[in-house]
């Protein structure tokens, strides 16, 4: 099996799980401020990458700009 290729600081982590998957994590950022960890699968790494890359990822500032309503 190839090395798998690795992610640059801060962009998440992407590993092989015992069932073949690849499984892609990271911290997003949510509204209200607090950090949760977020989890994509794929067949292969690449597919892993793709959707850890393309999932959506609010910035601090966009945040801070729509406040929860209660």
């Amino acid at each position: 099996m190839a090395k798998p290729k690795k992610n640059p600081n801060n962009k998440g982590t992407i590993y092989l799980r015992k069932d073949g998957r690849w499984e892609g994590s990271a911290y997003v950022l949510t509204t209200d401020g607090t950090y949760k960890r977020r989890s994509v699968y794929g067949k292969t790494w690449d597919d892993a990458h793709e959707k850890l890359t393309k999932s959506p990822r609010p910035t601090p500032s966009a945040a801070s700009r729509s406040p929860p309503t209660r």
